[in-house]
């Protein structure tokens, strides 16, 4: 739910057409399609990517600066999952937006326009803003997640502690 109001949120900014998140997993080099403003029909997230579809993703999380596709047909990169092979042939531009900082990677946002979209200097530099307060955003609650976990699992070993205490 969080995910798909962010990609809405960011669609929306930015007037694209439609837009996905890929949370990529640098462990394993995989990429997985978390959620989309596109109605795809049978589909549960997430979705694991092939490895030529997530080089993009991978190339941009890598060098932590969001990338502009001004002309999607000519570009000999991919743009769209399997997913989203229908509009292929629609999409002209596109802008993708590393989800990222220093020691944190969640992944990327691509934004689609089906008619050709340019940024300024400005807007980039506002893109790349953008992208570093998300990233923090969704690392705080992956870290306020981690600690309710190790909290619940820290309780669960007092409870059994105090169980064996009691049965001594």
């Amino acid at each position: 739910e969080a995910h798909y109001r962010l990609v809405s949120y960011l669609t929306n900014l930015f007037i694209a057409d439609y837009a996905y998140l890929v949370r990529w997993d640098d462990a394993n080099r995989q990429a997985f399609l978390m959620t989309s403003t596109k109605a795809l029909e049978n589909t549960s997230f997430p979705i694991p990517l092939k490895p030529e579809e997530a080089n993009t993703i991978e190339t941009v999380v890598h060098s932590g600066h969001s990338m502009v596709i001004k002309d999607v047909q000519e570009s000999n990169y991919i743009i769209n999952p399997s997913p989203f092979k229908e509009f292929s042939h629609r999409k002209k531009s596109a802008l993708i937006i590393p989800l990222t900082t220093k020691d944190y990677c969640f992944g990327a946002v691509t934004l689609a326009f089906d008619s050709p979209r340019s940024f300024t200097p400005e807007e980039l530099a506002y893109v790349e803003l953008a992208s570093n307060q998300i990233a923090i955003a969704l690392r705080t609650v992956q870290q306020q997640l981690e600690i309710e976990t190790q909290f619940k699992e820290a309780k669960a070993l007092a409870n059994i502690e105090r169980a064996l205490s009691e049965s001594e």
